[in-house]
């Protein structure tokens, strides 16, 4: 699994916070951009969906599936660079 797309679902799934003290600074502000990018996202695709979006799904379900088939749309490596 490429590290774009180990990043992807740790934001998705998780509840992580980057405040405690034992976090590096410089993962915690790749963590928070590739947060804040993939928030961004989300909301491109909802905007878009939301014109055009008919079905038995919710509008939450039909982002999510959209954003799941289409992970190679959402390139994290060129939003966030981290040198370790």
């Amino acid at each position: 699994m490429e590290i774009s797309t180990t990043l992807v679902l740790i934001i998705r799934t998780s509840n992580f916070s980057t405040e405690s003290s034992d976090f590096c600074p410089d993962l915690q502000e790749a963590f928070v951009a590739a947060k804040l990018a993939f928030r961004e996202h989300k909301m491109k695709v909802r905007s878009n969906l939301a014109v055009t979006h008919i079905g038995p799904d919710t509008l939450e379900e039909a982002v999510q599936d959209y954003i799941n088939r289409n992970t190679d749309l959402y390139d994290l490596p060129s939003i966030v660079s981290v040198s370790l």
